[in-house]
């Protein structure tokens, strides 16, 4: 404040307050909407990772097409680039037609999933900050609209919807409640604010257990306070939770010497071949190479084709960990290929083998106690 004065980020109007207890009820179904929003949000983010990853390009590529989607998006919304200030503040002094605000909603949700999906980094808080604005925004607009509750404005609603669906995401609701206070200067809605972001956190934690920041954890295979509480949690873990990028596969046509360069250029032990529609049809094993090159063969004529194993036993991404066990112990395989489904056999990631069968080792393995 030293530096930036004590202006607020967010200008919430100063007619804005909170005079009497029988208003609590739409804060309270503002919480609710809120909550579903919260886990809702959280699951749409893990599904846009998820398409994404399916993608056989390169991060820049994806990033690129995310950047894409989003610039058209912003074509006719331009208030989805950037952090949303001015947008939320918009919202906060009622400066938007319905219709428009929700279009506006949707389009940053979108564009939010679009960016986050990508891989690009571009940070969820402040997006948060703008979805539950609009949500209040649309919530109050709507009750107005209806003749319901026309003595609270909009703001009210906005400020609150800012403060319920972050505690939603993160299942901190006096976390949120303070920031909502520190980035507005405004302490006059404090009840309402409580009473939605307790109800919002409720509906959350019962709809996903995870927040928009244990969630990321939980993917790299990291372990949450959460779950360390529980015994054996990491045997009811999909391998779509620990999958990454597929290994960048082989094309059936590749040539001999691009084989031997994308091996001495990786760490991998086994490369992926796949068709033109992008289904596993085999592997390559750096050891085949090896007996090629010993052997002495003309080689400018050998392709991958030649030198591929048959598809292995694969995973899939709704497959349990434990069941893939058999799978992770009798692969050769450093990174053990992800394949859309068993009928299709599409390319989408890859489990680290040495990873999963380490948390597996944990789950299984009784834990030991003080003194125990």
């Amino acid at each position: 404040r030293s530096f930036f004065g004590i202006e607020p980020q967010y200008q919430v109007p100063s007619y804005v307050e909170f005079t009497h207890v029988t208003q609590l009820p739409w804060f309270l179904l503002l919480g609710l909407l809120a909550g579903v929003l919260g886990a809702a949000f959280l699951k749409l983010l893990r599904h846009s990772e998820l398409l994404f990853s399916r993608v056989s390009q390169p991060l820049y590529a994806r990033m690129a097409l995310g950047g894409l989607v989003v610039g058209a998006i912003a074509t006719g919304f331009p208030q989805v680039w950037g952090n949303g200030y001015g947008a939320t503040n918009q919202i906060l002094h009622d400066q938007y037609e319905l219709s428009f605000l929700f279009g506006l909603f949707v389009a940053k949700l979108l564009a939010t999933l679009m960016t986050v999906g990508s891989g690009a980094v571009g940070g969820v808080f402040t997006p948060t900050l703008f979805l539950g604005a609009g949500l209040g925004g649309l919530f109050g607009m709507t009750l107005h609209a209806g003749h319901v509750a026309e003595t609270l404005p909009t703001a009210a609603f906005a400020l609150a919807g800012m403060g319920s669906v972050l505690a939603a995401t993160t299942h901190s609701p006096l976390l949120a409640m303070i920031m909502v206070f520190e980035i507005s200067l405004n302490y006059t809605l404090m009840p309402p604010l409580m009473v939605a972001c307790a109800v919002s956190t409720l509906v959350a934690r019962g709809l996903d257990p995870e927040t928009i920041y244990t969630e990321p954890l939980r993917q790299k295979g990291l372990e949450t306070e959460r779950e360390s509480a529980q015994p054996g949690a990491a045997t009811q873990q999909t391998v779509g939770d620990l999958m990454r990028d597929p290994v960048p596969p082989l094309k059936q046509t590749s040539t001999f010497h691009e084989i031997a360069d994308r091996f001495l250029t990786s760490s991998n032990n086994f490369l992926p071949v796949v068709d033109d529609k992008n289904s596993l049809v085999g592997l390559v094993a750096l050891q085949d190479l090896k007996e090629y090159l010993n052997a002495g063969q003309e080689l400018n004529g050998v392709i991958a084709y030649d030198v591929m194993r048959p598809p292995p036993k694969c995973l899939t991404p709704n497959q349990k960990l434990l069941d893939a066990l058999p799978v992770l112990l009798n692969s050769e395989q450093r990174n053990v290929p992800v394949i859309s489904s068993q009928k299709e056999r599409r390319l989408v990631g890859a489990v680290a083998r040495a990873e999963a069968l380490g948390l597996l080792s944990e789950a299984i393995a009784p834990r030991s106690t003080p003194g125990g």
